[in-house]
């Protein structure tokens, strides 16, 4: 995979602080050297969805039955929730009534205007750079998973963005981020930093968003061998 700047260095500086939740235990940090440095990270074993997983542990972190990558979702988007809340921007979660197709709801949405007098709604996606439909295109360009990403975000939310403003937040799974999410995420940090008047709160959002994906990164390849290993023993 190219070399590229992503969301924030993968050990972030702040790794080693207990203080606001950015500490990373010693699993968290040998998952993320692992996979910055392509080294293996656990033995090999087959997924109980019949995948054979490689020492590499690629496949934990885009498995259709790994629970973990739910609560990642679910993780990123109430810290995306809190960040709003912090620039004053008050959000809700997973509104409903914004589109004609029911089941289509965005992760949340801005009840004041974010933009143009039009609010904003948002959509969540963690793209796995190594993922089979995405090498091809991650080895050539970085952040190409993550653009092609946020491609199918937009049109599948398009009827939306006609009187919203509609932003796919989409972060790959080894931290690239496409251009679009990259300027929000730089908008939402200078609204935090308007409000509180601290320019460090800046780094500090990012790196946050950085310490969370490595921890879920390094939960969804290790607790599937887990799960591997207890049905083993049963």
């Amino acid at each position: 995979m190219r070399a590229s700047k992503t969301l924030i260095p993968i050990i972030a500086r702040k790794s080693n602080f207990s203080v606001g939740g950015t500490r990373l235990d010693d699993s968290c940090v040998r998952v993320s050297l692992g996979l910055r440095l392509g080294l293996p990270i656990l033995t090999e074993y087959v997924c109980l969805c019949g995948a054979n997983v490689e020492p590499l542990g690629y496949h934990g972190l885009s498995c259709r039955l790994g629970p973990d990558r739910q609560a990642r979702h679910s993780t990123m988007n109430d810290f995306l929730v809190r960040c709003f809340q912090r620039a004053n921007i008050p959000p809700i979660k997973e509104p409903t009534g914004l589109m004609e197709e029911g089941s289509l709801r965005p992760d949340g949405y801005t009840i004041s205007p974010w933009a143009q007098g039009r609010s904003l709604a948002w959509d969540v996606t963690f793209p796995h750079t190594m993922a089979e439909r995405y090498i091809n295109l991650t080895s050539q360009e970085a952040g190409a998973a993550a653009l092609r990403a946020a491609d199918f975000k937009n049109s599948k939310y398009a009827a939306l963005a006609e009187s919203k403003i509609f932003q796919p937040v989409c972060i790959e799974t080894f931290g690239p981020t496409d251009a679009q999410t990259q300027s929000f995420l730089n908008e939402l940090c200078s609204r935090i930093v308007e409000v509180s008047g601290d320019p460090l709160n800046k780094s500090y959002v990012k790196q946050s968003f950085s310490i969370l994906l490595q921890k879920y990164n390094s939960f969804c390849i290790l607790d599937g061998a887990l799960k591997y290993l207890s049905v083993r023993s049963v």
